[in-house]
């Protein structure tokens, strides 16, 4: 399918750094078209994963915030064996603090809140749900382990819920780095994500009044998951993640990557270099009518 839609230039990104440390860059349209849109990373993936989709989103009008969690890249303050992170923090605080910001700063007509992984997870539990006009949610899910069926739940159970809380407690903190799978992670982070992984509810064991907070939002939702994406984001988890989202007017698509002449898409193809011949103009007419 082909895909057209209105190209100008896009200005030099803006980078602000906001309370707590909380990097952020905003990529400025020269023409926009009023709609902001508030990236949520996946854990462990640096706000530079997203440059090239947020370059492209803007020269077709739109503004796009994208910043790093407290304790990863350019929010890394120091050491991170005491850094006092955790999941919900990511949520409440960083997530929050952010689309405060874009609200405060640049007044948008519509503020989408788009979430990648954990990242469309948090959205359920940031406090400034009030300020978000619609939602996009891209290989999301609800992160308990018996989401994933096996092989594949054996696999993510001792890689996450064994080997990373290891690692983390010989090392003091995630070593993601050095071991080259992704950014480094604060402790008290990996404490509450593994602790939340364990649980039947996931997040909704742990974080108080969290169905209420789910279940405050009232805007569209479009949520794309993946064929291909088994190991981290498989269909069942990704179903069992939006049904919490109660009350929004929720589309969502499990894609197959040959529906777009793709081999693959996976956990994180969908951001990468090539999006933008198939996937994101698709998402741009979606944007248009949310």
């Amino acid at each position: 399918m082909q895909w057209s839609s209105h190209v100008c230039s896009v200005k030099h990104p803006h980078s602000a750094t906001l309370t707590g440390g909380i990097a952020t860059r905003t990529f400025l349209p020269s023409v926009p078209n009023g709609t902001h849109i508030v990236i949520a990373s996946a854990t462990g993936v640096l706000q530079g994963y997203y440059k090239y989709f947020a370059v492209w989103m803007a020269e077709r009008g739109y503004h796009l915030t994208t910043f790093d969690y407290s304790g990863i890249g350019e929010s890394r303050l120091g050491s991170l064996r005491k850094h006092p992170a955790t999941a919900s923090t990511w949520a409440e605080e960083d997530l929050t603090g952010v689309i405060e910001h874009v609200y405060a700063t640049y007044k948008p007509t519509k503020l989408i809140g788009m979430g990648h992984s954990i990242g469309g997870q948090f959205f359920g539990i940031c406090k400034a749900q009030e300020k978000l006009d619609a939602l996009v949610l891209i290989a999301s899910q609800h992160g308990h382990f018996r989401n994933w069926d096996l092989p594949h739940r054996r696999r993510i159970s001792f890689q996450w819920l064994t080997l990373i809380p290891i690692f983390t407690r010989v090392f003091g903190y995630f070593p993601g780095k050095r071991l080259g799978v992704m950014e480094d992670l604060p402790p008290g982070m990996v404490h509450e994500w593994v602790k939340w992984g364990r649980s039947p509810g996931y997040l909704f064991d742990h974080v108080p009044g969290a169905h209420e907070r789910y279940a405050n939002l009232h805007v569209p939702l479009l949520f794309w998951s993946f064929s291909d994406d088994n190991d981290l984001a498989p269909k069942r988890a990704a179903e069992a993640l939006v049904k919490h989202y109660v009350n929004c007017t929720v589309t969502h698509e499990h894609i197959h990557p040959a529906d777009f002449g793709m081999k693959t898409i996976g956990h994180f193809g969908f951001f990468k270099k090539g999006g933008e011949d198939r996937l994101w103009p698709g998402l741009v007419e979606r944007a248009k009518g949310m």
